[in-house]
């Protein structure tokens, strides 16, 4: 696989960082072969490390040179677009909630012609049929989905492990197999858009 060419920002990091490099060579490969046997060897090793540290917080100041003007586009940017994707977020979320309200309403309806036809108030299998086929539309879609979540029975009952209530924690607990007082392991319907 070929190396991507750098782009300018990329070259100019590297050439600093270079320069650093070879700016502290020197200081490394004495601090690297130094053996503190005396005094002055102690005294040469604190002040080596404390001219490395020096080209280190050189690197931090060059380093933030190219980092604080892109972090600033970076938040500027999320600002901009954070609203835009937050009433998309919204918009979706209710719409979902229609889009449910308007499937359960549809398998109320589907239970209610089968209570019906099981009364003896419908009669013949193909009135039933043509009935709920029309209500079978949404079910057989594919953005309706059936998915396990945990449904809150009674939150007295959590026990105190999971009381921030944890959702992830109790999902996993239910999901395993598991069982969380106060929790049931349900599955509901969700919309994949």
């Amino acid at each position: 696989m070929a190396k991507a060419i750098p782009d300018n920002r990329q070259l100019q990091v590297s050439i600093v960082v270079e320069n650093l490099k070879k700016q502290a060579a020197p200081n490394i490969k004495k601090v690297n072969t130094l053996e503190i046997k005396t005094n002055s060897d102690f005294e040469l090793a604190g002040k080596l490390v404390k001219e490395l540290k020096g080209y280190a917080k050189l690197a931090l100041i060059e380093e933030e040179k190219f980092t604080v003007p892109l972090k600033k586009l970076l938040a500027d940017s999320k600002s901009l677009f954070k609203p835009f994707r937050d009433s998309v977020d919204e918009i979706e979320s209710d719409i979902k909630a229609k889009m449910l309200a308007y499937t359960s309403a549809q398998s109320k309806a589907k239970s209610k012609l089968e209570e019906k036809f099981a009364s003896g108030e419908i009669k013949k299998v193909s009135t039933l049929v043509s009935k709920t086929s029309a209500l079978d539309i949404v079910s057989n879609n594919s953005q309706v989905r059936k998915v396990w979540t945990a449904i809150e029975v009674d939150a007295k009952l959590t026990p105190r492990e999971f009381l921030v209530p944890d959702l992830p924690a109790i999902k996993e607990a239910l999901k395993a197999g598991g069982s969380v007082a106060g929790w049931k392991w349900e599955q509901v319907e969700t919309i994949a858009i």
